[in-house]
């Protein structure tokens, strides 16, 4: 709102908070974005813009972590893991307890090349392949390539890849010793790379929505839908977290409860995610 005289103009934030009858306060922060495709967040921060609602979600896609809390640089930090034991003693010196809440269960999945002839692959062979046991696409029946494994930076890669997230994996879980032919990278690369090369990408399946370019192999006959990872039939399973300062309070409490209820639960459907418990 701007004053020019006696007269006052309106900017468009305020315009649009005065015509919805709702007093607009400061954005919640919501770090770790990158972990969902932006379409997504833009779908969640537009179905928080309605006239019941006085709260506005602010998705940063930058690098985030546990420390943006204690830090106060976000109100919610969005990740794929649970905290470690050094998080939890960081934060416990800075006298603040970090809440979490389980915002949704997605599958992560194995994706390649539209050309690529392979359809299907088994458990085992999976196992083997992230073991770094398979490193030649002839093993699979699909030609006599290198194989090469990108995937998705911000996940965990747990050294059986059997497990799923009903328990707490161990933090920081990772394949040990990583195989020289996995590479990490953003969800955006992956997507692009898979798309242009002849690579095995392993990725969350909420970026899969709109991915025309990759095609998804089925593990042991399973595809990563909605009802497969919700009966936990599909072997790959993560969970994402809302972690707040201590119990939410105010604003960021009315953005937990938007996110984790019947409007942020329908986006979630939509992009392939099953809403948390």
């Amino acid at each position: 709102m701007m004053k020019m005289g006696t007269q006052t103009i309106l900017t468009g934030m305020a315009l649009t908070a005065l015509l919805l009858g709702v007093a607009r306060a400061e954005p919640v922060i919501i770090g770790g974005a990158a972990l969902l495709p932006e379409s997504m967040t833009t779908a969640l921060s537009a179905g928080c813009e309605t006239k019941e609602s006085s709260v506005q979600l602010q998705f940063d896609r930058g690098p985030s972590d546990i420390f943006d809390l204690l830090k106060d640089r976000a109100d919610i930090v969005l990740m794929s893991r649970y905290m470690t034991a050094g998080e939890m003693a960081v934060a416990k010196k800075a006298g603040l307890t970090l809440h979490p809440f389980t915002f949704a269960y997605e599958g992560r999945a194995m994706v390649v090349n539209r050309q690529n002839p392979l359809n299907h692959i088994s458990r085992e062979q999976a196992r083997r392949i992230f073991a770094g046991d398979i490193n030649d696409w002839q093993t699979l029946g699909a030609g006599a390539d290198a194989l090469y494994i990108l995937a998705q930076v911000d996940e965990h890669i747990v050294k059986s890849h059997d497990e799923t997230i009903d328990e707490p994996p161990p933090a920081n879980a990772k394949i040990s010793p990583m195989p020289e032919n996995l590479h990490l990278a953003s969800a955006d690369a992956v997507l692009m790379a898979v798309s242009e090369n002849n690579i095995l990408g392993w990725i969350g399946t909420s970026w899969l929505k709109d991915a025309r370019a990759v095609k998804i192999l089925s593990v042991d006959g399973l595809l990563p839908t909605v009802a497969a990872v919700q009966g936990r039939s599909y072997p790959y399973i993560q969970g994402i977290y809302l972690y707040t300062r201590g119990l939410p309070e105010g604003k960021v409490r009315e953005a937990v409860t938007y996110l984790t209820g019947p409007a942020g639960r329908k986006v979630l459907v939509e992009y392939g995610m099953v809403p948390g418990r």
